[in-house]
């Protein structure tokens, strides 16, 4: 923020701390959850998530005045961003720099702030995102879509991370990369032969059976490539 506004862009955007020179800055990445169903995680889906993140103002271009070219010099600092600060200690003299507290190190500041963004440079917008989700893709698998994030005038754009969070099935559980299938039978099914059809993620039906003389034990599994 500029000329007194509320927005702090550091503590917001970057994580607070000191400005460092000759380092470009970047936004920090947007985290958003999407939840798929296992089926969309077994088959591959593309989907689409609407994400809120800020973009730069594009009445005032990302200056934060009515008029952009308005903005001038601060006088605090006269457009370096600094003031010196000069301390006497007993016969010696200290001089120290500090960031400009009227123009908060920019250098300069707004007579007249954008009205669309009050100042802040940027505002919010709701954008919808495609995510191509791959086939067999776990719970809590990130996909990140770079330069997607929030803006800011001067500052690289931050990533958007979509984390994936896998919703539970009513049939199935997923183990890694297999499926576990419960059902309950009858001691009569389990001493004389079972044979059911279990109804795939892909839309397939899979016949189910036991061999011949076959007796099930209790909590048994049946593996099925």
């Amino acid at each position: 923020g500029m000329g007194g506004a509320s927005f702090d862009p550091f503590s917001d955007f970057f994580g607070g701390g000191m400005r460092r020179q000759n380092v470009r800055r970047k936004c920090k990445a947007k985290l958003v959850q999407l939840n798929i169903t296992l089926e969309e995680s077994y088959n591959g889906v593309t989907k689409e998530v609407t994400v809120d993140k800020r973009v730069i103002c594009s009445k005032c271009k990302g200056t934060g005045a009515a008029d952009p070219n308005a903005k001038t010099s601060c006088p605090g600092c006269k457009g370096k961003g600094i003031k010196l600060v000069i301390q006497k200690m007993g016969n010696m003299i200290m001089q120290s720099q500090t960031t400009c507290d009227d123009c908060r190190g920019e250098g300069k500041i707004i007579k007249e702030k954008c009205k669309k963004c009050e100042g802040k440079m940027v505002h919010n917008i709701k954008e919808k995102v495609k995510v191509d989700i791959d086939k067999g893709v776990p719970d809590g698998h990130r996909y990140t879509l770079k330069d997607q994030g929030d803006q800011f005038p001067d500052v690289d754009s931050g990533d958007l991370v979509i984390e994936i969070n896998l919703q539970k099935h009513k049939d199935f559980i997923r183990n890694g990369a297999d499926l576990t299938y419960k059902i309950q039978i009858s001691l009569l099914e389990a001493l004389t032969g079972l044979k059911f059809v279990v109804k795939h993620l892909d839309g397939r039906n899979i016949l189910i059976k036991t061999k011949p003389n076959e007796i099930l034990q209790p909590n048994k599994l049946k593996t099925v490539k």
